[in-house]
């Protein structure tokens, strides 16, 4: 298998890269979705913790066989057994224990993300972006048995975005952190869902008109440690890298690669650089959300 084909495992992750005006990180929020029918309500919340979960990334390789700056990749997949970290420290140092939410499960579902390979070098190192509002990750909660599963919120991400896969030279696993910044698309959202640490709900910081080019108040933070293994398999045995050769020249046009994730999500004031405003309202206006707003 060729280093370079390797390298494209964290072109799968999610990421953000510098960039960003300012950063505040809320803490002790709450997550209440006593109105979507499952009763709970879960406070004092530091950050979400990412337990596990796998994306399967299709990346293009250009018709040469190899990873170049200019491919381009889509993925699908979950994040899944979402606890929380209690708050105990200010911003983005909470540790501990993480704990399961006040009766329910949570999941986040990653339907057609897309990006591009920004560079490859000699040795390895990719960095790679995400296209703003090109497909939605969807937060999903469920009783702990499972039933009952309702959509919460969809997400869209917000630039800039993009991350990196640090040195990988051809060995078992290659890993890297990535972030991922998102914005809660209002015709998706729960009121009431999210709540500051005195009660009162996000609903106005939310509820903005990002066709308008209007900013959210709040933003998710997603971070995540991403782990691609070339030799291992999942899903009952499917192998984790499977090359495509879909015009059989003898060359892979496209590879499929499993990833696993683990991380945390933090509710942060984001605020994305001015130049990337105007694309808000120009990226959303192709995106279509099925639910409408619950009261």
């Amino acid at each position: 298998m060729k280093k370079s084909i390797l390298s494209i495992a964290l072109a799968s992750s999610l990421s953000l890269s510098a960039g960003t005006a300012s950063a505040t990180i809320i803490d002790a929020w709450t997550l209440d979705t006593t109105s979507t029918g499952l009763i709970s309500e879960t406070t004092n919340i530091g950050h979400l913790t990412i337990g596990g979960g796998g994306a399967t990334v299709t990346q293009d390789l250009g018709g040469n066989g190899q990873l170049d700056a200019g491919d381009t990749f889509t993925e699908f997949g979950s994040l899944l057994s979402l606890t929380y970290t209690p708050e105990n420290a200010v911003g983005g140092g909470d540790t501990g224990l993480a704990l399961y939410t006040n009766t329910i499960k949570l999941s986040m579902e990653m339907v057609g993300l897309t990006g591009t390979v920004v560079s490859i070098d000699s040795s390895g190192n990719v960095t790679y972006k995400f296209n703003p509002f090109e497909g939605v990750i969807n937060i999903k909660a469920s009783n702990l048995d499972d039933s009952g599963m309702v959509d919460l919120m969809s997400l869209v991400i917000v630039p800039p975005s993009g991350g990196e896969l640090g040195e990988f030279l051809g060995g078992i696993q290659a890993s890297g952190n990535s972030d991922l910044l998102l914005a809660v698309v209002p015709d998706s959202y729960t009121l009431g869902s999210l709540k500051y640490e005195d009660g009162t709900a996000m609903d106005d910081e939310i509820l903005v008109d990002l066709l308008g080019g209007e900013l959210p108040g709040v933003l998710f933070d997603i971070h995540t440690t991403n782990t691609f293994d070339p030799t291992g398999t999942h899903s009952g045995g499917i192998n984790n890298y499977i090359e495509v050769d879909l015009d059989d020249d003898g060359q892979a046009d496209i590879a499929k690669i499993w990833v696993t994730s683990e991380g945390s999500v933090n509710i942060t004031t984001v605020v994305p650089e001015p130049t990337s405003l105007a694309l808000i309202g120009l990226g959303l206006i192709g995106l279509s959300v099925s639910r409408k707003n619950k009261v």
